[in-house]
């Protein structure tokens, strides 16, 4: 009987002896179920590529074996504990109003378009000005479609700036 439970606890044991273990990515029976392998570990090693926490002491970040938050005090903690409420609440406010946030995009992007239609068509003003003073000066008559490459310049510009 014990050697039967042995040999079954080594079956259902086996490739989960690293559990627990940050570093090694592997979590499963199998290679495939968790993050690398511990050869790949091991190869990474031999490259000299550093894990996140060396990286992070050689920044100035946390040192190795410190709590994650350690390097804050009670206040900032706290502070970012209310934002991050705030942020989500925030988030679940959004998502619940997302029809009237999508009208009232709508109504921006009009009061946007009607900016740049203004701002166009004070431009082709000007173009048409420009084309009228220089063919008086130049003693020419003033074209029919004086200005209009200015208004199509202005138009392509205004389909750009959608989207």
């Amino acid at each position: 009987m014990d050697e039967r439970r042995a040999r079954w606890r080594a079956d259902n044991t086996r490739g989960r002896r690293n559990w627990g273990r940050e570093d090694a990515g592997h979590k499963g029976r199998y290679a495939s179920e968790g993050g690398r392998s511990t050869e790949m570990s091991e190869k990474r090693e031999r490259r000299g590529r550093k894990g996140q926490l060396e990286q992070l002491e050689e920044r100035g970040g946390r040192k190795k074996g410190e709590a994650q938050g350690a390097c804050e005090d009670r206040e900032t903690r706290i502070a970012r504990w209310h934002w991050e409420a705030v942020a989500t609440s925030r988030s679940t406010v959004l998502l619940t109003h997302r029809k009237w946030r999508e009208k009232q995009r709508q109504k921006g992007s009009e009061e946007v378009n009607k900016h740049i239609k203004r701002q166009a068509e004070r431009a082709v003003g000007v173009v048409r000005e420009v084309i009228r003073i220089t063919a008086v000066e130049e003693k020419r008559e003033i074209p029919e479609n004086a200005g209009v490459i200015g208004e199509e310049r202005i138009n392509n510009q205004e389909h750009t700036r959608r989207g």
